[in-house]
């Protein structure tokens, strides 16, 4: 999409949550528009404000805009790093993508890999951190990242770091203050999440999160809304939740969606799906286990006999109203070995690596009396958690 004097030409991979209030607030500013698109929003905001309209935007997104008039490229990714963004210099120039096997379709890059990310994969399961990936001659976008690329002088591009969590001043409220506080900030993320032209749908794992959040759709949807559940029924009866799935299926009168899948089925399914995933067999593996930024393939909708279409999958990750506990999914991943050996239930800390412990610091206790209260024996729930989806 470009603009009307085809100065700007921009190319989205994600979604604007709050493009209606953006449009309406540019509208003021005289801009006129000939879609309902976020892709057109984002693309005014960005004709308007330039890279200062980073910090209005709600949602999750990786894009590229063109400025032909100046001959740039600028990138950038949302701020948690869920859509991904790939870049490599080749022999040809920069080159850029939201998948690595599209960069190495190319047949410029070496497959070398990256000794010291492959190590940190393999030994805590992470590999979506910083600018690096799993290869050693692509880099990604970090999460809340940006760069200006000079089309005639392109080099090593230069990130830089539009956002980061920053602390607030302590507010000073009560205890019923606080709980209305974080009630409204959750409802009005499922709000938001809710908006979409196709039907809209949730994983329900039968937990506290996404319990909460089916609960929050019916009550801002109203009883018109077509609301879809889709839920993982494990074989063990000791780690099946679905009284718990039934329990809010009934109270939110949703069109339920339960899939019991055999190891052979899941084994199988698993490597066509994660044979086409750039970002590792780890975002393909938290997609079931509630990390930040994972999802579910679109073919395992048919496993719950889902087969009209485009399935709008709402908000179901911890990070939506709890951004502690995103810390906890986003940086642990879904191994359940992980979590014995980095968390020390009887000491009451958290002893993971650098990075984890600094990113709970101030707040881990409390999470680590929630991660416990979902497996007091592990500190994980071994079962279908929720995740965030994308369309």
């Amino acid at each position: 999409m470009q603009t009307v004097d085809g100065r700007y030409v921009i190319v989205l991979n994600g979604e604007i949550y709050n493009y209606v209030e953006l449009r309406e607030q540019l509208g003021r500013l005289g801009h006129r528009f000939h879609s309902r698109s976020d892709t057109e929003v984002l693309l005014t905001a960005f004709a308007h404000w330039g890279p200062g309209c980073l910090e209005r935007l709600v949602g999750m997104f990786a894009f590229a805009v063109l400025d032909t008039r100046d001959k740039t490229v600028f990138l950038a990714r949302d701020y948690f790093g869920i859509k991904p963004l790939y870049v490599a210099s080749t022999p040809g120039g920069l080159v850029f993508a939201s998948e690595i096997g599209a960069l190495l379709e190319l047949g410029q890059l070496p497959r070398t890999v990256d000794a010291a990310r492959l190590f940190a994969y393999l030994r805590y399961g992470i590999t979506d951190h910083g600018d690096g990936s799993l290869f050693a001659e692509v880099q990604q976008v970090p999460a809340g990242g940006c760069t200006l690329i000079d089309i005639d002088h392109t080099g090593p591009p230069e990130f830089r770091c539009y956002w980061q969590p920053g602390g607030r001043p302590r507010a000073e409220l009560s205890l019923d203050e606080a709980t209305r506080r974080v009630r409204d900030l959750f409802l009005d993320s499922v709000r938001l999440h809710l908006r979409s032209d196709v039907p809209v749908g949730s994983a329900l794992s039968g937990g506290i999160d996404s319990s909460a959040i089916v609960m929050a759709m019916r009550r801002l949807g109203g009883p018109e809304l077509v609301l879809h559940t889709f839920s993982f029924v494990p074989a063990d009866e000791a780690l099946s939740e679905e009284r718990w799935v039934d329990v809010v299926v009934d109270a939110a009168h949703t069109t339920a969606h339960k899939v019991h899948v055999s190891p052979e089925e899941l084994s199988v399914d698993w490597h066509e799906n994660t044979a086409s995933r750039s970002c590792s067999t780890v975002r393909g593996r938290t997609s079931c286990s509630g990390a930040i930024g994972s999802t579910w393939p679109r073919g395992w909708l048919r496993w719950f006999g889902w087969d009209r279409g485009p399935m709008r999958l709402g908000c179901c990750g911890r990070a939506a109203a709890f951004p502690a506990c995103s810390v906890c999914s986003w940086c642990c991943g879904a191994r359940t070995s992980w979590f014995r050996h980095d968390i020390n239930p009887s000491a009451g800390r958290w002893s993971g690596n650098r990075c984890f412990r600094r990113g709970l610091r101030g707040s881990g206790s409390w999470i680590a009396v929630y991660v416990r209260r979902l497996c007091p024996t592990h500190g994980v729930r071994t079962s279908c958690a929720t995740t965030w989806c994308e369309r």
